[in-house]
Order: C-alpha cells, then sequence, then structure tokens
C-alpha cells in the first residue's frame, strides 16, 4: 500500500516540439493555484489491485468529486488532503471489501512507516481480518515500496500529459477536483497493469523474495553519512572534524602555491609573471579569516520536521502485540488527561 499526490496544477513541464536551434519555446500553463489530491492504492505479488482511495482537501465531501471515478474507488474528504489515523480505518475497510481478507486467509499489508497509520482502529480491523501489518525499514521506502518506482514514477509523468490534453481540449474550463479521477482512471488504466506490478515487486526483492537484491553501493549514501554509525552529537563531532581537516588542507595547499609564487618571481619575468599574479590571488591568511567567517559547518544537518503532523517511526509489526498494547495505554492516558 502508498500514497502519491496528484496536483489540480501539474508540477512537471511538459516536453513541447519546437524548431532546432530555437531558444525560447513557449507553453501556457494555469494560472489556478494547485490543490493536492492523495491517491492511495494496494497492489499484491500476484498482480491484482484494489480500486483507487482519494482523500480530497475539504471538510466536507461532496458527490461531485467522484463524478468521473471508476467502479469501486472511494473518496473520502479530510481537511488536509492527506492520509492521517481518523481516514487510515476508512482505507482498512476498502482494503478489507475489495481483497476479502479473513482470519482463514492469513495477508500481509505492507506500509510506509508514518504515524498516520498508527490507529487502534485500524489494528483492530486487521486482527479481525487476519492481516499483518508491517512498516518498511526507515528511508528505505524509495528502494522497497513496489509502488513507487514501477507504478507512481510512470503514472505522474502521465498525469502531466493527460492533463495538458485535457486542458486544450476544455479551453476556458477550470481543472477542479472531480476532474482528478478522472485522469487517475485513464493513466491507470495504461500504468497499473500485471507486468509493472510484478516489476515492482521483483526489482524491490519482495517476490520472489531476494535478500541480496541490494549491493554495497545502495548503502555508500548512509555510510557517508554516519547515520548508522555515530549519535547526534558523535556525528556532529565527526562532521566537525572532517570540516577542519579540510580547511587545514586547503589551507596548507594555498601556504604551497604562495610559496611557489614568492619562490619564482626570481625567475625571468617572462615565464613566472602569469604563474605568480595567478598563484598569490589568496593568501593563507585571507583564508583562514574566510574560513572563520563562515563559522562552524555541519555536514549532513537533519531535514526540518514536517509539519504535517505525520510522526515517522522503525520498521516494526504494528499488529503485534507489544505495539497494539502501548497505543492502547497512550489512548487511555489521552482520554483521561
Amino acid at each position: 500500500m502508498d500514497e502519491t499526490g496528484c496536483p489540480t496544477v501539474p508540477t512537471r513541464p511538459v516536453k513541447t516540439i519546437a524548431r532546432k536551434g530555437q531558444k525560447q519555446v513557449g507553453s501556457s500553463t494555469s494560472a489556478e493555484k494547485d490543490t493536492n489530491v492523495s491517491l492511495a492504492l494496494a497492489v499484491s505479488a500476484s498482480s491484482q489491485s484494489i480500486p483507487p482511495f482519494f482523500l480530497f482537501p475539504r471538510v466536507n465531501m461532496k458527490e461531485i468529486f467522484m463524478t468521473h471515478a471508476s467502479y469501486g474507488a472511494v473518496g473520502v474528504a479530510n481537511g488536509s488532503g492527506y492520509m492521517n489515523s481518523d481516514v487510515f480505518p476508512q482505507f482498512m475497510r476498502h482494503f478489507i471489501k475489495h481483497t476479502g481478507a479473513n482470519a482463514d486467509s492469513p495477508t500481509m499489508l505492507l506500509l510506509d512507516n508514518h504515524g498516520s497509520h498508527l490507529s487502534i482502529e485500524a489494528i483492530d480491523l486487521a486482527l479481525d481480518h487476519g492481516i499483518t501489518l508491517l512498516s518498511f525499514p526507515l528511508k528505505c521506502t524509495h528502494k522497497m515500496q513496489p509502488l513507487d518506482g514501477a507504478v507512481f514514477a510512470p503514472f505522474k509523468g502521465m498525469m502531466t500529459v493527460k492533463h495538458d490534453a485535457w486542458k486544450k481540449s476544455n479551453i476556458g474550463v477550470t481543472f477542479d477536483l472531480h476532474h482528478v479521477p478522472l485522469l487517475v482512471d485513464q493513466c491507470l488504466d495504461v500504468m497499473l497493469t500485471p507486468k509493472t506490478i510484478k516489476s515492482g515487486f521483483r526489482t524491490t526483492g519482495i517476490y520472489p523474495f531476494n535478500p541480496k537484491i541490494f549491493t554495497e553501493v545502495d548503502f555508500v549514501a548512509s555510510e557517508l553519512s554516519g547515520e548508522n554509525l555515530f549519535g547526534d552529537e558523535e556525528k556532529d563531532a565527526d562532521n566537525q572534524r572532517r570540516v577542519l581537516a579540510s580547511g587545514d588542507a586547503i589551507v596548507t595547499a594555498a601556504n604551497e602555491e604562495v610559496s611557489t609564487s614568492e619562490a619564482s618571481t626570481s625567475a625571468p619575468a617572462s615565464t613566472s609573471g602569469a604563474a605568480s599574479s595567478s598563484l598569490s590571488l589568496v593568501s593563507a591568511p585571507q583564508l583562514r579569516d574566510a574560513l572563520k567567517s563562515v563559522g562552524p559547518l555541519k555536514l549532513g544537518t537533519p531535514a526540518p520536521k514536517s509539519k504535517r503532523g505525520r510522526k515517522t517511526m522503525e520498521s516494526t509489526i504494528l499488529t503485534s502485540l507489544e505495539v497494539v498494547a502501548d497505543l492502547r495505554d497512550k489512548a487511555e492516558k489521552s482520554s483521561k488527561n
């Protein structure tokens, strides 16, 4: 299961055909402010999929929003247009209805690790219907989520093309929320095929199960950032040491260049003039003062926290006894307060 955004104004430009050598190519775009509609999908390793689940950024749901939606699709409104713990139980009912999940036929549902999926009501529904909820490891969904690369990446590109075609065929008409399901249905007919679904599970190593699908190269980024080796304080200290070391190396190189330029002044002007003028542009004291003025640098500074209220968590089985007991305790404490 995964979610993606479907904005009413595409963020990707459409390719335009023009004469070779033309420097300026015009292309019109919508003047309306974009509004994002979230799309939640679920697919299986057997290449099956359930109808789309839409989240509209409105307080009240209107029938017109789903006028052009495909059969079986469901739409809800929650104000923000993003998945949260209040909407996720509705998606679980939608999932159970179209998969026929039950206790006699166990099902595993893979999710990303957002706190929006921590809902006691949704977990109770999963337990009653034999569904095990398993979240992906932190910051690994771009590599392990079957829907991300195989379906959603080309899906977004086609949505942009379809939107541009719709705009040209409906001049003067505003592309509204109820038009989003129409284009989504057209794009899913092309992108959500058994071939692409199976490709998503195969390239992530989920099915057929391949624990060696990722090589050492895939882990280079995490090793260089030090996230798997140090805590926050140790990581910052290590980053500072790297900056100081690199600064000393730069100053040493500058000293060597300046010394070379000074030594070269004894040579004939015709052979050393150009070299000395280029090497003596920055002296060692000037470079050191410049580094001091910049101040301490921190490599790998964590990104600012999201303001959507969606907390991240580590990979875990959401339907395990420990997680369920912890959620119930937090719910009881919050109700007493």
